[in-house]
């Protein structure tokens, strides 16, 4: 019986969610049967690897992966360039996020990533943030050689306090932590 569903099952390894199809098939299946192994490995047609030399390849810290490219092989797909991302990253910046306030969830993409914050106020800064990045980042791209509005700015280095590293060695400023639901 499978604990995920095939669709869950497949987006986590096309994510390059770490570990290979034998790991990720034995996280999902509670009794190895032959019919719901063939049915998980048909939902998986289309599974990325990392590439074998990959420096990423045995790496257990990181949930998540970004790419610069894939590559088929054969009958293969392989994600060269990996590099470890942070969750907050992917909440942040990555994809459309449904923010259900009751249940204290960011859902990324229909269902791809599910990311728990641990109360409502969180939510409510990762959801107003990621508002004014995305129109910061629109107009720029949109716009290149105007320069950003003094309210963008100050988005703007709201953000880069975020990710830098004095405001994790600053303990009197408030974090926002990302877990998995």
């Amino acid at each position: 019986m499978l604990r995920l569903s095939l669709q869950d099952l497949a987006i986590r390894v096309k994510i390059c969610k770490l570990g290979g199809i034998e790991e990720t098939l034995g996280d999902a299946l509670d009794a190895p049967s032959a019919k719901n192994i063939r049915r998980a490995i048909d939902a998986l047609i289309d599974l990325i690897f990392l590439h074998p030399t990959s420096v990423n390849r045995g790496l257990v810290d990181s949930k998540w992966l970004s790419y610069y490219n894939i590559i088929q092989s054969k009958s293969v797909y392989r994600a060269h360039e990996t590099t470890a991302t942070d969750s907050f990253a992917i909440a942040l910046l990555c994809g459309d996020v449904r923010c259900d306030m009751y249940s204290g969830v960011l859902i990324l993409d229909g269902n791809r990533g599910r990311f728990a914050v641990p109360d409502w106020k969180s939510m409510l800064v990762i959801k107003v943030l990621r508002m004014r990045l995305r129109e910061l980042l629109t107009r720029s791209f949109k716009q290149p050689g105007k320069l950003p509005t003094a309210q963008q700015e100050k988005w703007f280095d709201v953000w880069q306090r975020l990710f830098s590293q004095d405001l994790n060695q600053d303990k009197s400023s408030s974090t926002v932590n990302v877990g998995y639901a």
